[in-house]
């Protein structure tokens, strides 16, 4: 078995989120591995498309996610409590496209993950889930 020296975070506005963060504090410390915490959020224009009629409602909307993305720095700052392994990397531009190409390099990840029966997979995980099998389907 490999051990793994990179552990990519999925961090969302969720609550689950923030019970994340110990988990792979722990799997860093287990392992001796570095932890990267990867903001990855459905933003507030994909959730509420139809919303963009007025420029107003844009600003609003960047707006909600600038303070979703606030609020998960924060949770992420006060569960790494100092820790050196955990470190904190910026949103990529594509979003869930960027997540999964970085996803790729890590050794191991930690995802979130709901009851079948609360709701379906958020999108970004589809997305991942779909880039990973076309990937693996590409390299046969």
């Amino acid at each position: 078995m490999q051990i793994p020296r990179s552990i990519l975070l999925h961090i969302d506005g969720s609550a689950h989120s923030s019970a994340r963060i110990p988990v792979a504090r722990t799997l860093g410390d287990d392992f001796d591995a570095e932890v990267i915490a990867q903001p990855c959020m459905l933003t507030a224009l994909a959730r509420y498309p139809y919303a963009v009629g007025v420029a107003a409602s844009v600003e609003s909307m960047q707006e909600l996610d600038r303070e979703c993305l606030r609020k998960a720095h924060a949770a992420f700052i006060k569960a790494a409590a100092g820790s050196n392994r955990l470190r904190w990397a910026e949103p990529l531009a594509d979003g869930p496209r960027g997540f999964a190409r970085r996803a790729l390099y890590a050794d191991l990840m930690t995802l979130g993950q709901r009851a079948q029966t609360i709701r379906p997979l958020p999108i970004c995980l589809r997305i991942f889930l779909l880039a990973c099998l076309s990937t693996a389907v590409g390299q046969r």
